[in-house]
C-alpha cells in the first residue's frame, strides 16, 4: 500500500489493521477457486502517530487526514491499544477479534446511577444525559440532583454505578 509504505518511509509509527479471509471466486465457465485473501478492517483509513501533520498529508497515496477544525483528528492510545492487543505483530486481527472489543460505558441515556466511593460525588444519584463513547475513559454527562436543584455535571464513567430498574425505584 502506497500511503502505508510512504509513511513509513518517513520514520512514522503506522498501524494498518487487516484480516486474511478464504472466499470463493466465480472463473469462466462456471469454475469456482478458492483463495485467501487480505483486507482491511477500517478501508481506506490508517492509524499514524505524528507531530509532523503537514508531512504526512504530502505523502502518495494519502489522501487527507482525518480532521476537525483544521486539527487531526486524535483517536485515544486506548483504543488503538485495544486494536494492537487483538492484532498480531503484522497487524493481521479476525473481524471476530475486533467485535468482542468494548470501547464504551455500558449505559444509556436515561439510564439512573450511582457516583462510586472514589468519585468526589459519592452518594449522589445522577441520571445519564449524553455519553462520550470513543474510549473505555470516555465521559457522561448526566443530571445530578444537588445544592437545592438539578446540576449537568460531566464525569469519567469509571467513577459511576449503574442502578437496576429495581433499585432506581
Amino acid at each position: 500500500m502506497k500511503a502505508r509504505d510512504g509513511l513509513l518511509a518517513l520514520g512514522l509509527e503506522v498501524f494498518f489493521p487487516f484480516e486474511r479471509l478464504t472466499q470463493r471466486r466465480k472463473l469462466r465457465g462456471g469454475v469456482f477457486r478458492i483463495e485467501t485473501v487480505e483486507r482491511p478492517v477500517f478501508p481506506n483509513y490508517l492509524f499514524v502517530k505524528t507531530d509532523a501533520y503537514m508531512a504526512a498529508e504530502d505523502v502518495v497515496g494519502v489522501s487527507h487526514m482525518v480532521a476537525s477544525r483544521g486539527r487531526p483528528l486524535v483517536v485515544p492510545e486506548a483504543v488503538i491499544g485495544l486494536l494492537r492487543a487483538a492484532a498480531d505483530q503484522t497487524g493481521m486481527v479476525s473481524a471476530r477479534d475486533i467485535s468482542k472489543i468494548s470501547f464504551s460505558f455500558g449505559g444509556r441515556i436515561g439510564d439512573r446511577f450511582a457516583f462510586k466511593k472514589a468519585s468526589p460525588l459519592n452518594g449522589l444519584i445522577g441520571r445519564i444525559s449524553s455519553i462520550a463513547r470513543l474510549d473505555d475513559t470516555g465521559t457522561i454527562s448526566a443530571w445530578v440532583e444537588m445544592f437545592g436543584g438539578e446540576r449537568e455535571v460531566v464525569v469519567p464513567h469509571s467513577l459511576v454505578s449503574l442502578l437496576s430498574a429495581a433499585a432506581a425505584a
